[in-house]
């Protein structure tokens, strides 16, 4: 890593213009163009607000259909790693068993705890310092050591964090890095359904594909908030009701009422807004290029922040996630548990019908012959209860139990072989977790 004099940068700058510097020249001209096309597409947003809205709610319906197979495996996912009950519960009886094999948490957290013993307490290192600023490069490192420490940034505890999401259900959570004034360096985790990106998003790299939107749901105080900081402009109108302009698309009455479809009353004081981050590349309608990296905010279908370049030099967008496991096609990979969901739910069967048998076993049914009894309509029973009988052929009981066989040693010989598959598939086997006998 390289480290420069800003300073120097601009008087390096300045001479290369003046030796009619081919590169610095055009640098300069690209530099203009963005600004220009910043202009116009601001100019354009003002003139036709409801294309930016359009383009933004198409990306995010290409991203929901392209993805709707994954995220239905990720919410299966999170739902195993959670270990909450299998879908077929439900149907079951008062008196039938509702065992849950303790196995996907953790296993996810063992896969998790080895992911953050890789940080040892001095895990950076700068390569490719250039001969004699070394002392800058050891400045920086110790100045990165500060804010990436448990005082301010928390990079292992929230990498550790993004990781686990990614190991249950294949993607990380979005790790946004944010400078806060007066604290320093930290990390927003965001979950990985509140973003919508490209489906052409290549494999291990996030900031790949044409966009990349964030989107959920704001408390009404902070947009308002962020428009007295100036990140937000007319906040105000997108809980307006008015329909004068009838010429503006977003003010029809479909509009208004699609607009409230946007607000969740969460409480009698919390007003919610969906709110939706645009990054990436901007279109006009007829598919020609406005702004090549781009960002502008819409909330309750109105724009709040309006189109404007990337402040950002070297990525298109703030979110970063990755996967443990990538996929060889697609971005997102594939979580611990994908593979042996079908395992687990298996074991929870076998031991909710084992349990049962037990049941049978330890309060075994009761055969009445009715026909043997002094009073045919008295067959309840009770411990110690008497049974007034009369002769029966060969002297067959009355009243008798119906026997079951055990079958635990055969129950327990498969959940054997189920967890062994478990292990294999997931990846986590007791020697990964460091079990007696294998550490």
């Amino acid at each position: 890593m390289e480290f420069t004099n800003p300073f120097a940068e601009i008087m390096a700058r300045i001479a290369a213009l003046a030796r009619s510097d081919d590169s610095a020249l055009q640098e300069i001209r690209d530099e203009r163009e963005l600004a220009e096309r910043e202009e116009a597409a601001q100019a354009y947003a003002g003139e036709d607000e409801k294309h930016f809205v359009d383009y933004l709610k198409d990306c995010i319906a290409q991203s929901v259909k392209a993805n709707k197979e994954i995220r239905r495996v990720q919410d299966h996912c999170w739902r195993v790693y959670r270990e909450n009950e299998p879908v077929n519960y439900a149907r079951k009886e008062p008196w039938q068993s509702r065992i849950v094999v303790p196995k996907p948490f953790a296993t996810v957290q063992y896969g998790a705890s080895a992911i953050k013993k890789a940080f040892t307490p001095k895990f950076l290192s700068m390569d490719n310092i250039r001969p004699g600023r070394e002392a800058a490069g050891e400045f920086w490192k110790r100045v990165m050591e500060t804010q990436l420490n448990e005082q301010h940034g928390k990079f292992v505890l929230r990498f550790t964090d993004a990781t686990t999401m990614a190991l249950a259900v294949g993607i990380s959570m979005e790790m946004i890095p944010r400078w806060n004034p007066g604290k320093g360096l930290e990390y927003v985790l965001i979950e990985p359904w509140k973003i919508h990106r490209d489906p052409d998003s290549l494999s291990r790299d996030c900031q790949s594909g044409m966009y990349w939107i964030h989107q959920e749901w704001l408390d009404w105080y902070v947009l308002k908030e962020g428009e007295a900081r100036g990140r937000y402009t007319q906040v105000a109108r997108v809980r307006s009701e008015d329909n004068a302009e009838t010429d503006n698309d977003l003010l029809t009455n479909e509009a208004i009422a699609e607009r409230k479809s946007m607000t969740w009353d969460r409480s009698r004081f919390r007003k919610m807004i969906l709110t939706s981050e645009f990054w990436g590349t901007v279109l006009d309608r007829r598919g020609n290029l406005l702004l090549p990296n781009a960002t502008f905010t819409v909330a309750g279908q109105r724009i709040i922040q309006l189109p404007r370049a990337s402040l950002y030099r070297q990525i298109r967008w703030p979110g970063l996630a990755f996967s443990p496991l990538p996929d060889l096609l697609r971005f997102g990979g594939r979580g611990l548990l994908e593979g042996v969901m079908s395992v687990w739910e298996a074991m929870c069967s076998l031991m909710c019908l084992h349990q049962d048998n037990l049941q049978w076993l330890v309060n075994p049914m009761t055969e009445i012959n009715v026909d043997a009894l002094q009073y045919p309509e008295d067959v309840e029973t009770w411990p110690g209860k008497e049974y007034l009988v009369k002769d029966t052929i060969a002297g067959q009981q009355a009243v008798r139990t119906v026997d079951r066989r055990s079958i635990t040693n055969d129950v327990l010989a498969n959940m054997q072989y189920y967890d062994q598959n478990f292990q294999r598939g997931s990846l986590v086997t007791d020697a990964v977790q460091g079990l007696p006998g294998y550490r």
